[in-house]
């Protein structure tokens, strides 16, 4: 199909009007946009009729919406289009997350508790390609630490990745300790502040630790010990023991709080 025409109408001579040469411009970028809503059409319809298990469909709409994001600026027939493509992609998806049995997922953990990784894998293999976020989380995990599987930083990312960007928080976690370390990417202070936020606002309590860290160290963000110790109190409340101890150490030194030994 006939894509990415760049050139609108030609600007208007300064006496005003539109020259022939002009006009016959217009009339071809308008008839290049006609065949591209045309391309877009089929290709709606093909998607449309695709048969195949819901993965198969969120991934065929997903392909489709990247294909045509462009915006065509003689019609909104394209906008209409990518609306109802991004509702259909939504149903399939929620069709997907629909066919995981919370069991499932509980027998790869059991088996991950067991110290059985093949098995933990095995159970959560096809979870994570119906859109599980827990699993692909797990499977993240089992990559950077090379359990059941070689250690792997760019499949970790990969899963941590797709889990985080559904709002799991404990991928949002380890995605953002993932920028901290530099493990499979360039280390970014400022990318892994990001990942923390998300997850502490989530109330992970790692999460809310290494942020609480973050603004102590001013690290990808301005050194800031009140915030510092607003997130260390958060996860410390939560039991975390690092988070406790850390925070006893800044009541130690009296940064960010009145010393209190």
């Amino acid at each position: 199909p006939t894509q990415g025409v760049a050139a609108l109408a030609p600007p208007a001579p300064k006496g005003g009007g539109f020259s022939l040469d002009d006009l016959k411009k217009r009339q071809e970028v308008i008839a290049g946009w006609d065949q591209w809503q045309s391309a877009m059409q089929s290709a709606f319809n093909q998607t449309e009729t695709f048969v195949g298990g819901a993965g198969l469909k969120q991934q065929a709409w997903s392909r489709f919406l990247a294909a045509y994001s462009q915006d065509n600026p003689f019609s909104s027939k394209d906008e209409q289009l990518r609306a109802e493509a991004k509702r259909l992609e939504a149903s399939a998806k929620q069709e997907q997350l629909a066919s995981v049995s919370p069991a499932d997922y509980q027998s790869g953990v059991d088996a991950y508790k067991r110290g059985d990784y093949a098995t933990a894998l095995r159970k959560f293999r096809p979870l994570v390609e119906r859109g599980d976020a827990n699993s692909q989380s797990f499977l993240g995990f089992m990559y950077s630490q090379g359990q059941g599987v070689p250690q792997d930083y760019d499949k970790a990312l990969k899963w941590y990745r797709k889990a985080a960007d559904q709002g799991n928080a404990y991928a949002q976690s380890n995605l953002g300790a993932m920028y901290d370390n530099g493990q499979g990417v360039p280390q970014d202070h400022a990318e892994a502040v990001k990942w923390y936020r998300k997850a502490a606002d989530q109330r992970n309590a790692y999460a809310q630790k290494n942020l609480g860290l973050m603004y102590f160290k001013g690290q990808g963000i301005p050194q800031d010990y009140a915030e510092a110790v607003k997130w260390y109190r958060k996860a410390a409340d939560q039991g975390l023991a690092e988070a406790q101890s850390g925070l006893g150490a800044i009541y130690e030194t009296g940064q960010g709080v009145p010393q209190d030994v």
